[in-house]
């Protein structure tokens, strides 16, 4: 629909309401629907307006108009319920959605939720979405931004004082910002007025609140702040990740400030002290957004839609050069809920980012911080009775450089999984002796980057063996002197609370959202976060604890009941034989 098929006047960047009732009526024709109807179809559309009628109007009665010839039997059939004026939309311009699909379905809570309205086959198509519908981060193009506006943005993108992943993300957010202030005008109306109005179970503490609970706390009932305090939302919070935080609000503003002195596309008028229009945007991307193969943060119409599961995802997004995809992993049977996987994130990270959680997770982990790594090393110097290096917080910026939130799971091997092989490079790192370390930071002046330190644990040899060691004895400081401690609530008492917020939440008015029940749904869901860490903690220890366990003395065998092997042979299946410790072990 590029083109009116019936004037060959253009309908970008704003298609009027007479070219759209033209396009309609040519695609009913096309559809083999009687000249008559598609006559009924076109007046129908351009009846809701004078010819300056954005997209926005005319969405909800062509919507009804084709409901209509459909339910007359003839045309196509059309999606019906409260996604059908998304889905008019996008395929407006040109996207293809599948009729076996019903979006935004009402869920419990308030959530919505996505179905398969009848079955669908392994493979098949769902969403076919062209790349110019979604926000994505500049140079992206979507459809009816100025481009002088996505040039800026870019900028934003950019920003060397900015992490690129934060920048990549900010561009979308302020994209998004500046169509929603557009309203009506904006092509973007019927998707942004499909998206929540709020994101009410999503942690929202001010950073100086974070430790004692913030807002929460006094939401929630005096015990929040023990709930959320030592959890990875907690470590997430003082690290300022938050798109939607205060400092991800404040780098929106600072930008609208920066690069739009004019006022050009964000009018003075309409900025104000009121940050809850930009976090708004914030949590709308922090939320929905995905990450493509591009590296580029997009959020994309429709396939944001569906709702994640960690263990059985039926359906995935995919992206081609013209745009984004969404098919069915396995056969979906009628009724069946349409579920994505966002990717391996923990409970305390999707509660941080999205605001909800899955009941058993096996993505669960523990977050730290590199001020974590280096205490723990420091005091394993200390233990030895050495001195810890005065460089070690120096040390570790290098040694994590770039580097995501550092994480502990329980997943086997335990060097290089449970404990990332970039953790364990850092630990080692953290335990060299001055000189050692002073010889890899000159390899690292001169080639720009640091190298060798994870063949110093992960080789064979005696040196390696001690390193690893070492890095053993620090993770148990690590995991007993200061993840333990974090949790001041026996992991009883945790699950006991987790029962009775369930139970709660069980007994509480089907589809409810009232505040009430928002507070009983923060709950449920920072007791399960904490719940599935304090799991990972247990495991962990478990599994350093036998490690390190001293092995007993080897007492020799008598002369009669050694295995006797001759020289050149195999030992057989009886005979002893010396086993080495690899640093992938996954032993206990």
């Amino acid at each position: 629909h590029k083109v009116c098929s019936a004037c060959q006047l253009r309908f970008r960047p704003r298609p009027t309401t007479a070219h759209l009732a033209s396009a309609m009526a040519a695609a009913a024709e096309t559809a083999e629907v009687a000249v008559p109807a598609a006559v009924q179809l076109a007046a129908a559309a351009a009846a809701v307006g004078h010819p300056e009628a954005t997209a926005a109007a005319v969405v909800p009665a062509a919507t009804a108009a084709l409901t209509a010839t459909a339910a007359a039997g003839a045309g196509p059939a059309v999606v019906e319920g409260p996604g059908a004026q998304v889905v008019a939309w996008a395929e407006s311009h040109g996207a293809r959605v599948s009729r076996k699909v019903a979006f935004l379905q009402p869920g419990p809570h308030g959530d919505r939720c996505c179905m398969a309205a009848s079955d669908i086959e392994e493979t098949e198509n769902l969403v076919a979405l062209p790349r110019a519908l979604a926000f994505e981060t500049p140079p992206a193009q979507p459809l009816g931004v100025p481009p002088d506006l996505v040039a800026l943005l870019l900028r934003v993108a950019e920003h060397e004082e900015v992490d690129r992943p934060a920048g990549r993300s900010l561009a979308v957010a302020l994209m998004l910002h500046y169509e929603r202030m557009k309203g009506d005008a904006s092509e973007f109306a019927p998707y942004i007025d499909a998206l929540p109005a709020c994101f009410p179970t999503m942690p929202s503490w001010e950073a100086a609140g974070a430790g004692e609970g913030g807002d929460h706390a006094a939401e929630e009932g005096a015990d929040a702040a023990e709930l959320y305090r030592g959890t990875g939302v907690e470590r997430l919070v003082e690290a300022g990740a938050a798109l939607s935080g205060p400092e991800g609000v404040a780098m929106m503003r600072e930008a609208i400030a920066r690069l739009d002195q004019e006022g050009m596309f964000w009018h003075h008028a309409l900025r104000s002290d009121d940050d809850s229009v930009l976090r708004w945007a914030a949590a709308a991307v922090q939320s929905r957004a995905h990450s493509s193969k591009r590296g580029a943060t997009a959020l994309v119409p429709l396939a944001d839609s569906f709702n994640h599961s960690a263990t059985n995802p039926n359906i995935e997004l995919c992206e081609r050069g013209d745009g984004f995809y969404v098919r069915a992993l396995r056969p979906i049977k009628s009724g069946e809920e349409l579920l994505l996987s966002y990717g391996p994130f923990s409970n305390a990270e999707l509660l941080f980012n999205a605001g909800f959680t899955c009941e058993r997770n096996p993505n669960d982990c523990l977050l730290l911080s590199r001020k974590d790594l280096v205490a723990a090393v420091g005091e394993r110097w200390r233990a030895r009775g050495e001195e810890a290096p005065k460089d070690l917080a120096a040390r570790c910026e290098l040694l994590t450089a770039g580097l995501p939130v550092p994480r502990l799971t329980a997943a086997a091997p335990l060097l290089g999984g449970a404990v990332p092989a970039e953790v364990v490079s850092a630990l080692a790192g953290l335990s060299l002796d001055a000189e050692t370390w002073r010889e890899a930071s000159l390899r690292a002046e001169a080639s720009g980057k640091l190298v060798g330190i994870r063949e110093r644990w992960a080789s064979g040899g005696t040196a390696a063996e001690q390193l690893r060691g070492e890095v053993l004895s620090t993770l148990q400081v690590l995991v007993d002197g200061r993840l333990a401690p974090r949790y001041r609530t026996p992991l009883a008492e945790d699950r006991a609370r987790l029962e009775a917020a369930s139970a709660a939440l069980a007994s509480s008015p089907e589809g409810a959202c009232d505040a009430v029940t928002v507070r009983q749904l923060r709950r449920l869901n920072i007791l399960r976060a904490r719940i599935g860490e304090r799991r990972v903690l247990e495991s962990l220890g478990a599994t350093l604890a036998a490690r390190l366990r001293p092995r007993p003395a080897e007492v020799p065998l008598p002369e009669a009941k050694r295995p006797r092997v001759q020289l050149g042979s195999s030992p057989t299946a009886d005979a002893s034989a010396s086993v080495s410790c690899s640093p992938h072990d996954s032993a206990p």
